[in-house]
């Protein structure tokens, strides 16, 4: 009889510990923040470092079907999953049910419940073994391991779970970090290994990684100079990458109005200059803007006539 009131008086505990680990390993507070490292190993090709991405959760916002998610920009967690600036995915964590599940419209046109989501990962799952989640109708397995180590990707010992699903998409996530390792692929494929981490407003920096504290993207202060500015009729932009990585270079009137697309696409490392021509333009005030390394910096030109 003790050892049953015992077991009953555990019960919430236990499952008070399992909501909250759950929460640790895949933590969507608004502002967190993931940087990686990324490699390219291509099939019957040399792998190569491609610089770094971002991930970072923007918000929360209901959906359709109901539900409130956390939305999540720079990932696609289910489609393609991949790691790119352009990509958002839409994803939360059930306590109840201690899975990550993530939303989609085109899951609406094969979910006869109507709720055009899907269980991502089981995070209550332990020590090693599978589960089978269903997709359109489809049986997905998901095979999981522990992986423990008396350093992880923070320095602290860490007890990280490895999940690897079908389509060939692996995931290791590590309490309190959430999605310290990700790869796509199979004979060819993609690494995204943690470099930086923002949790709850405090900044972590991965070891192993050289000059990860100056070169990551999270650290690498952006700048954008013109010259010569005022100008007529033309002045050149420049500025410097810390690694290579999508750059968007945009030139605005005081409207809001993109006049220019100066530069849209990826770029090595180093130093850039992008030449502005304004012939075709009333004189007046004009802001170039630049995206890169996840961040924004906006520079005031003058057009003279």
């Amino acid at each position: 009889m003790m050892i049953a009131l015992l077991l009953l008086l555990q019960a919430p505990a236990r499952a008070q510990l399992d909501s909250t680990r759950a929460l640790s390993m895949f933590p969507l507070q608004e502002g967190n923040r993931w940087e990686y490292a990324v490699m390219v190993f291509p099939y019957n090709g040399t792998p190569y470092d491609d610089g770094f991405r971002m991930v970072e959760v923007v918000g929360d916002t209901l959906l359709p079907n109901g539900v409130r998610y956390s939305r999540l920009s720079g990932i696609d967690l289910l489609e393609w999953g991949g790691i790119e600036p352009w990509l958002t995915s839409y994803a939360r964590v059930d306590t109840a049910a201690l899975d990550v599940k993530v939303y989609s419209e085109w899951l609406g046109d094969c979910d006869s419940a109507g709720t055009s989501e899907a269980v991502l990962l089981d995070l209550g799952a332990q020590g090693f073994g599978y589960y089978t989640n269903f997709l359109c109708g489809y049986a997905v397995d998901t095979y999981f391991h522990a992986e423990t180590s008396t350093v992880g990707p923070f320095g602290g010992p860490d007890s990280a779970m490895v999940h690897s699903r079908c389509c060939y998409q692996e995931y290791m996530l590590s309490p309190s970090f959430g999605l310290t390792g990700f790869s796509v692929g199979d004979l060819g494929h993609v690494t995204y290994t943690i470099a930086y981490a923002r949790i709850d407003g405090v900044e972590y920096w991965a070891t192993g990684l050289e000059d990860n504290r100056r070169g990551h993207p999270g650290t690498f202060a952006l700048e954008l100079d013109s010259y010569p500015n005022p100008f007529n009729p033309a002045t050149t932009l420049s500025y410097t990458l810390a690694q290579s990585q999508r750059v968007e270079l945009d030139i605005f009137n005081l409207r809001g109005q993109r006049v220019r697309s100066l530069v849209s696409g990826w770029q090595q490392s180093g130093a850039h200059e992008v030449s502005f021509h304004g012939e075709d333009l009333a004189s007046g005030v004009y802001l170039a803007r630049l995206e890169a390394c996840g961040q924004c910096v906006t520079r005031k030109l003058l057009l003279l006539e």
